[in-house]
């Protein structure tokens, strides 16, 4: 779960957007398509909503791994960490595991930002 680097405006464009297409998707379903309508895909239209340059479309956004190196090459992942490092550091399911029925869920499983 990385922290995302935007401003104060650019995280409610990115929250409303999310919860726009959400919306939709509850009135209007979609068919998963492997190329063109996958949760990469959208993130990638969700990310473009706070970018002023658009996140280019590239062999990334089909493979789901490799997703985060979009987000990292265009900055929105807020560290000073390698991906590698990053990858690593923000990875929350141990955390997650541990905190399972925690009241503070949401906490335990967010570390400081590096």
């Amino acid at each position: 779960m990385y922290p995302l680097r935007a401003s104060e405006e650019g995280m409610q464009r990115l929250f409303i957007d999310m919860v726009k297409r959400a919306d939709l998707l509850s009135k209007e379903p979609e068919f998963y398509h492997t190329i063109f309508n996958t949760c990469a895909t959208s993130l990638l239209d969700h990310g473009n909503s706070i970018l002023e340059e658009d996140i280019s479309w590239s062999k990334k956004i089909l493979l789901p791994e490799e997703s985060d190196s979009i987000l990292y090459e265009y900055g929105l992942i807020d560290t000073g960490l390698s991906l590698e490092e990053a990858r690593k550091y923000y990875k929350i399911n141990d955390r997650a595991m541990a905190a399972d029925q925690d009241d503070d869920f949401s906490e335990k499983i967010r570390p400081e930002i590096k």
